[in-house]
């Protein structure tokens, strides 16, 4: 667990202290370390403190797939604030709202969140820029007429609708031919729950032919469902 040096500790001074490789792998530690019970105290001190910085994102990611299912219509989400408004030019808009934490059992938190011009959510700012920026699309739309997050899109200049969740995205054009490995063949529901709802599968036949910009769209909306 240790690796041992010929220098002093930073706690008691003795000579012969031990660099701690557990702290080092959680990002590294200023400290050095021996045997003495005052080391030992700050070694746990560092260490939990280290580990609580690692934690952080995850809670984070937590707190905005929650905003996300909120947004989607199948969790909740309250809104107890909106600030900072900004507009920009490819197509969207971002502000910050201030979530009610007792939604997804933490303290109350402010997201900056992006909408289309017409009021249609879209995620977080990276969404939005991811989007319109990267992948240029500028048309947006509701999977389902009960989606409150746009999750399809059309790009004019490619002529291709993609589809997408906060894990993947996938791009259709006339043309393609729908594979064994694409998400469109693939339905997000389990298949007991298909097996009570058959006309909620919207999944693709493997082989399945774009033709049109309308078979296109059909396979943006396959795809978003099987990663939503």
């Amino acid at each position: 667990m240790y690796d041992e040096y010929d220098d002093y500790c930073d706690e008691c001074g003795n000579q012969g202290w031990m660099w701690d490789d557990l702290s080092r792998a959680y990002g590294g530690t200023p400290f050095r370390y021996c045997d003495c019970k005052y080391a030992k105290l700050a070694w746990e001190k560092d260490l939990e403190a280290a580990r609580e910085k690692e934690r952080q994102p995850l809670q984070n990611m937590r707190r905005l797939w929650w905003v996300w299912k909120g947004k989607e219509g199948e969790g909740t989400m309250t809104v107890r604030e909106i600030r900072k408004r900004r507009n920009y030019k490819v197509g969207y808009y971002t502000q910050e709202e201030l979530i009610d934490g007792s939604d997804y059992g933490g303290p109350d938190m402010w997201m900056r969140l992006s909408y289309t011009p017409a009021g249609q959510y879209l995620g977080d700012k990276e969404m939005a820029h991811f989007l319109c920026d990267k992948k240029g699309i500028s048309v947006f739309e509701k999977r389902t007429e009960t989606s409150n997050i746009c999750s399809i899109g059309f790009n004019s200049e490619e002529q291709r609708w993609y589809g997408w969740s906060h894990r993947a995205i996938g791009g259709y054009g006339v043309g393609d031919v729908v594979g064994e490995d694409d998400g469109a063949t693939q339905s997000g529901w389990t298949e007991e729950y298909l097996a009570e709802h058959p006309e909620e599968d919207t999944s693709l036949p493997v082989g399945f032919v774009v033709e049109t910009l309308e078979d296109a769209k059909r396979a943006a909306k396959a795809f978003a469902e099987s990663v939503s």
